[in-house]
C-alpha cells in the first residue's frame, strides 16, 4: 500500500460558469468514485484525480479565496492502473 499523502495538494477547477477556482485537497480528503452505471463506489485518492472528470467538491473557503476540499465525489468510474 502507498502512504496516505501528509500535505495538502492543490489543483485548479474551472467550472461550467465563472472563474477557475484554486482547491486545496487536505491530507484526509474523502476521494470516492460513483460509477452510476455499474452501481459501484471505490475509494481513491488525489493521484486518481484526472483533466475532464465530473466532481462534486465539500469543504470550506479559506481566508485566501482558496477552497478547501474534505470530500470529493467523482463522476465515474475509479480508473484502471
Amino acid at each position: 500500500f502507498d502512504e496516505p499523502a501528509t500535505e495538502t495538494r492543490t489543483f485548479m477547477l474551472m467550472p461550467i460558469e465563472g472563474d477557475n477556482i484554486a482547491i486545496q485537497v487536505m491530507p484526509e480528503a474523502v476521494v470516492l468514485f460513483i460509477d452510476f452505471i455499474e452501481s459501484t463506489v471505490a475509494t481513491g485518492d488525489f493521484a486518481d484525480l484526472a483533466i475532464e472528470q465530473s466532481v462534486d467538491i465539500f469543504g470550506a473557503w479559506n481566508v485566501d479565496s482558496t477552497f478547501q476540499a474534505t470530500e470529493i465525489l467523482v463522476d465515474g468510474p475509479l480508473p484502471s492502473p
